[in-house]
């Protein structure tokens, strides 16, 4: 009986029970949590403004963060077609390996970077990110050996394909790296309006560029990735531009940045359909 019972179930009507249980489960916490005798939560409405009058800034600079470095996921089938969804995917996964390993690095050393002085800082960053790199380009030269371990023929043939597109992916990783690195300086310096409105003035003039590639129908699938490296380096230089105000100058990870925003800018002109 409880066999006919429970295999009579749909998958929908347990999603449906599990979200109702959700939502009791929620109102009964809140409810405990500002009406309960420990009363743990006081809410005041003058306080709730300052706090996000104050902290909006960071809100908003942490939120252009994530939306320029996954900008290329929330693209659709007018940029993107399944198979290459699927090569950025994997050829992604695969690099960001590195990113793993930064994470390591920067909890590990996060107490030196944040308190020790300018160039020591500028020196071990520059260290960082230049291993990320190189943490990458291996795995980029490994590629021939890890994909046949994980993917069927028809897969491998896909990537082999779009293989084109690993070396661009790679570039970004370290920047992805040095974004993180320097958003903890901006916000330990509290700088979030001046990295915004550098932002702001060269992301204008940045998509105002791929509009006009767009309206001559330029963008194309490997130039899209190299785009998104500009972008990415467009959004590091406007974090050095906000330290450099606070007389806070990372040489070395300018330079570093300049060279990417060029290679990007060369694989963006160079590339191909």
């Amino acid at each position: 009986v409880i066999g006919e019972v429970f295999g009579g179930l749909k998958l929908s009507t347990i999603n449906g029970v599990l979200f109702i249980a959700s939502v009791i489960i929620i109102c009964i916490s809140v409810r405990e949590l500002l009406r309960g005798p420990k009363k743990l939560i006081y809410f005041n409405f003058l306080k709730f403004k300052e706090l996000y009058s104050f902290s909006s800034a960071a809100l908003f600079a942490g939120i252009a963060i994530l939306f320029l470095v996954t900008i290329i996921r929330v693209l659709g089938n007018d940029y993107l077609s399944t198979e290459q969804y699927l090569s950025y995917s994997v050829y992604f996964r695969l690099s960001s390996m590195a990113i793993i390993a930064f994470q390591f690095i920067i909890t590990f050393k996060f107490k030196n970077i944040y308190e020790s002085s300018q160039d020591y800082l500028d020196k071990i960053s520059a260290l960082i990110v230049s291993s990320i790199l190189i943490i990458a380009l291996a795995i980029y030269a490994s590629n021939s050996i890890i994909i046949p371990l994980f993917f069927s023929g028809e897969i491998q043939v896909i990537l082999s394909n779009n293989s084109n597109i690993a070396f661009p992916i790679v570039l970004a990783m370290p920047l992805w790296a040095a974004s993180a690195i320097l958003e903890n300086i901006i916000s330990r310096e509290r700088a979030f309006k001046g990295m915004l409105f550098n932002l702001a003035c060269l992301s204008f003039l940045f998509f105002s560029i791929v509009s006009v590639l767009y309206f001559y129908n330029e963008l194309h699938f490997i130039r899209i990735i190299y785009l998104h490296v500009v972008l990415l380096s467009i959004l590091i230089i406007s974090q050095l531009l906000a330290l450099y105000k606070l007389d806070i100058k990372m040489m070395r990870i300018s330079v570093f940045a300049i060279a990417h925003l060029t290679l990007g800018v060369l694989g963006a002109s160079i590339s191909s359909q």
